[in-house]
């Protein structure tokens, strides 16, 4: 299972640069970086997770899994 900042990660990949991507975010490339890291405290929260879905063209979806 992929984390959110693996998935974002993977889909710049060609498509836009992660200083571009902060840009859109109305964030600083190092802030972006420290949410990939989750370093100094940066965490993904649902503003964020918001503002990327829709600059990538994402969608989360959950999905409940069975206990074995």
């Amino acid at each position: 299972m992929n984390n959110f900042s693996t998935v974002v990660k993977a889909e710049l990949v060609g498509k836009m640069t992660v200083s571009e991507f902060a840009l859109k975010m109305e964030k600083s490339p190092q802030y972006i970086y420290d949410i990939f890291a989750k370093r100094n405290g940066c965490r993904w929260n649902q503003d964020l997770i918001d503002k990327a879905c829709e600059i990538l063209g994402l969608e989360v979806q959950f999905k409940k899994v069975k206990k074995v």
